[in-house]
């Protein structure tokens, strides 16, 4: 398991996460970028979004992880 405290998620980011199944993502998120969905569904097995602050992040971010979380 991993927390990550980030405010932009990209990528990079997640370079080094190729073994990692449980990713928390912290309160600092403010943007992902849509990219990141593809490695993610690939290599999670939970990704925990409970700390995220949803109206702290930047709008297309928010549409971007809502589009996630329901897909």
């Amino acid at each position: 398991s991993l927390t990550i405290y980030v405010e932009d998620l990209n990528e990079k980011t997640l370079f080094a996460a190729r073994h990692i199944y449980n990713l928390k993502l912290g309160s600092s998120l403010r943007s992902i970028d849509p990219k990141i969905f593809v490695s993610l569904s690939r290599q999670l097995h939970h990704l925990d979004l409970s700390d995220i602050s949803i109206s702290q992040m930047k709008s297309d971010s928010r549409c971007h992880l809502n589009k996630y979380r329901y897909s």
